[in-house]
């Protein structure tokens, strides 16, 4: 099996990030440094792990509407339980995990075994997330 290089067109958001880098490092001395690279790694990780889950759906040729507003609930979990309720931080994390599970597995049951389209399902467990979030904080 031979390899063939990627095109121009596959990798023009690569070279396009590495040019602005260039263009930033060289425009500040303060760019390149570390703190400044694990601030940004902090703000992108939470787009990233969104990105990961929705690339793997997609992958199946399917749909998630209601990704971000699941995570978004378990972070509004997580913190109500360990700064209002004093719960320890592993535990409210913990419970945190376990709603955005349930909702996954909510999800999962209802197209595979209900048989429901997943845009419809994923639309409907986005506004019932939305509402225990408005509820929730």
């Amino acid at each position: 099996m031979k390899l063939r290089w990627p095109s121009l067109s596959t990798l023009g958001p690569l070279l396009a990030l590495l040019l602005a880098c260039a263009f930033f490092a060289i425009r500040s001395d303060r760019f390149l440094t570390g703190d400044n690279l694990s601030l940004v790694l902090q703000q992108v990780m939470v787009v990233g792990v969104i990105a990961i889950g929705q690339t793997l759906v997609i992958l199946t040729a399917g749909v998630d509407l209601s990704c971000g507003m699941v995570m978004a609930l378990g972070g509004i979990v997580m913190t109500t339980l360990a700064v209002q309720h004093g719960v320890p931080v592993p535990l409210a994390i913990v419970s945190g995990i376990g709603v955005t599970t349930l909702f996954g597995l909510l999800n999962g049951f209802l197209v595979t075994r209900v048989k429901l389209p997943p845009f419809i399902v994923t639309l409907g467990t986005l506004n019932i997330a939305f509402a225990i979030t408005q509820l929730y904080s």
